[in-house]
């Protein structure tokens, strides 16, 4: 007997497709890092999941990101740099369109290749930190700069510590 085909059902289906290869942002954990070119190697920390043909879902890891660019907070000619090591988890955002040209040449380009929100225009973001696994000493009401488990620098409005 045939199967009748739902239009609202086939578009559905469709866009679900679509939007499995629809890249945004995503938390991912450092496997290695150049601090000369600015570049790490990053691992999704969240597995990408599909329904199969018989209707199961199936869960799997997502290939490591290689030479992802590390962005480092900056402007004016002041920035912000921070050592990235193994095991630092970064946000991973994905440009909307092709990145390579504008990392090879700077400036405005050509992006050459016409893929969106691809998995390959990866930048990585430093910093995030998932609820499990918080900063132990989060200030409010003030700006601080140290390590996890040692100094740090306080900027309150009028004093620094």
């Amino acid at each position: 007997m045939p199967q009748t085909l739902v239009l609202e059902e086939v578009v559905t289906s469709a866009m679900d497709v679509a939007l499995q290869n629809i890249w945004t942002a995503m938390p991912a954990v450092v496997e290695s890092y150049d601090a000369r070119l600015q570049r790490a190697n990053v691992q999704i920390t969240v597995k990408s999941s599909s329904i199969r043909e018989g209707g199961e879902r199936q869960a799997e890891t997502v290939a490591v990101i290689n030479a992802v660019p590390v962005l480092h907070a900056g402007g004016g000619g002041f920035r912000a740099v921070f050592p990235v090591t193994r095991g630092d988890t970064v946000l991973v955002v994905f440009a909307s369109r092709s990145i390579d040209q504008w990392l090879t040449k700077g400036g405005i380009v050509d992006p050459a290749f016409d893929h969106h929100h691809d998995v390959s225009d990866a930048i990585a973001i430093t910093g995030l930190r998932d609820f499990a696994h918080p900063l132990a000493n989060a200030p409010s009401g003030r700006a601080s700069i140290g390590h996890d488990s040692g100094a740090t620098i306080e900027f309150r409005q009028n004093e620094i510590r």
